[in-house]
């Protein structure tokens, strides 16, 4: 990367991710100070195997418990900073599960899943120091709609926090059931709106429509209020001080505990997501030493009047290619019959749209740089450079995230899907990277000018894409864009240091492909 920056500055940004990583995992140390955790395998009622994480309190004395739920494309790691060590520290007995559908559970993705907090709650009545009587629920989003459905029909539960309940259903809720019930939101959600969970109020109360008034008594299990936290939109939920301040209130007094501190959420809440994010923007840096110092013990590549070329006849046939089999993945409705496709209109909607675009763009500059090193060595050489960058951020980010708020490990079934999902993106990604190329070439600026021009410009064509996909991911535009500079930055220098367009092209398609096969639910929407 000594072409638009200096090996120093490389080094230095490395440096300064180590002592990040080294940071987050001093608070991580810190948060788990009291807390005991194990792994757990529940099976609910259907007979589907969940994965689960119970935490307890070191303390062998009669606990209350809480089973909490976390949302649609989550995991039980998302809860665990804001939910699930905060009620573990105050005494309580946490199941926290892993959905059907995510994560290490089995089963297929589904909204109606009340049967997971059946079975969590079933999990917190086999053990030994559990008190019955004080058994509470929480979930956000779609957990949120799952234990507000097991709340009104289960009556081992005594309080229930839903937190932008999604798709939450009407029948059978009444002015008693569920019992003890805190509804939760954030101002500035733009998928479970205010006013959807306002009518959730208003039908609990019987026409009651004020904001942080208590409704009822919890004495008597009718209690009701809920809550908005003023500049917090759906992803924030989770971790919002304000919410789990509340949440906490909530449960201790409907489940008529006494409070044997005062409500002091760890600092360390609203830090540890900002600086995993940071630390993740510079693992990009690690992975551009490793390539560089690799790359010093390979032959260099011929030079660029000796190598292949690809002109716009190949392009075409790439970009068929990518389109074709973004059609048979859902025609077919799975990559190896035994592995289901992950949000398959998802994967469509962004082939088609990536493609057409790409093919735009290639037609549009007629024909690509003869400096695309697409000569045999270069291809050896590339793949090695591009599975071992891939190779670093992988670890990196698996370093940052884990036991923090995303498990970004592939179990194996994602593993399947990974490898699959890579063979598919492939394509589309030297479509990408190609024309990135050509762009790149066209520049008569300095080194480090049109790096950073290439960078915005992957990163520009991504979020364009994201557009086209669903309104879902404006919710995590933020945390996207920040995703994608670290395949934007390693493209970019893959394509100005090294000039190669396969290894940019290999690091790409294993990344989508990975982020796509841990993130997503597997299984296929009910109405698909």
């Amino acid at each position: 990367m000594g072409r638009f920056l200096s090996s120093r500055i490389i080094e230095f940004v490395s440096l300064l991710f180590l002592l990040l990583v080294i940071l987050l995992h001093i608070g991580q140390y810190a948060e788990f100070s009291g807390v005991a955790t194990e792994q757990a395998w529940l099976t609910t009622s259907d007979g589907v195997q969940l994965n689960a994480r119970v935490y307890q309190p070191t303390s062998l004395d009669t606990v209350p418990g809480i089973v909490v739920c976390h949302g649609g494309a989550g995991s039980l790691q998302m809860m665990q900073r804001g939910f699930s060590l905060e009620f573990a520290k105050r005494g309580f007995l946490v199941v926290a599960i892993d959905m059907r559908g995510h994560g290490d559970s089995g089963g297929k993705f589904s909204f109606l899943n009340e049967k997971d907090v059946m079975a969590g709650v079933d999990y917190l009545f086999s053990i030994s120091n559990l008190d019955q009587g004080k058994v509470a629920v929480l979930g956000h989003s779609m957990g949120g709609a799952a234990v507000f459905r097991e709340g009104y029909s289960d009556p081992r539960v005594k309080s229930i926090v839903a937190i932008a309940p999604a798709l939450s259903p009407y029948s059978g809720m009444n002015l008693t059931s569920p019992r003890n019930l805190l509804l939760a939101v954030g101002a500035k959600d733009n998928i479970i709106s205010e006013s959807i969970v306002l009518m959730l109020l208003n039908k609990t109360t019987g026409g009651g429509e004020e904001v942080d008034k208590l409704y009822g008594n919890f004495s008597e299990g009718n209690a009701r209020k809920m809550i908005v936290s003023p500049r917090i939109g759906h992803a924030g939920e989770v971790i919002d001080r304000y919410i789990v301040e509340e949440s906490i209130a909530w449960v201790e007094a409907s489940l008529d505990i006494e409070p044997t501190q005062s409500i002091s959420i760890s600092p360390w809440l609203n830090i540890f997501l900002p600086l995993s994010v940071i630390a993740s923007l510079l693992s990009v840096f690690p992975a551009i030493i490793c390539v560089r110092e690799l790359g010093k013990l390979k032959r260099e590549v011929q030079s660029p009047e000796k190598t292949g070329l690809m002109g716009v006849g190949k392009l075409v046939i790439v970009y068929v290619g990518a389109w074709g089999g973004s059609v048979l993945s859902i025609y077919f409705r799975s990559l190896f019959g035994w592995v289901p496709v992950v949000f398959a209109d998802t994967l469509v909607a962004y082939y088609v749209t990536a493609s057409i675009i790409l093919l735009l763009a290639t037609i549009f500059f007629k024909q690509t740089n003869r400096k695309l090193q697409l000569s045999l060595l270069d291809i050896k050489t590339s793949v090695v450079l591009g599975v071992s960058g891939f190779l670093v951020v992988f670890s990196a980010l698996n370093v940052l995230f884990s036991w923090t708020f995303i498990d970004l490990l592939p179990t194996t079934r994602e593993l399947f899907l990974m490898l699959g999902l890579f063979f598919v993106f492939l394509p589309l990604t030297v479509l990408d990277v190609t024309w990135l190329r050509n762009i790149q070439n066209k520049l008569s600026i300095k080194p480090w000018k049109r790096t950073g021009v290439t960078v915005i410009l992957y990163m520009s064509e991504k979020l364009l894409i994201l557009a086209f996909v669903s309104f879902i991911f404006r919710v995590f535009l933020w945390l996207t864009l920040t995703f994608l500079f670290i395949p934007g930055l390693f493209t970019a220098w893959m394509l100005e240091d090294k000039e190669s367009v396969i290894g940019g092209a290999i690091f790409n398609a294993f990344f989508i492909a990975w982020i796509v096969a841990v993130v997503f639910p597997f299984g296929y929407f009910p109405y698909l």
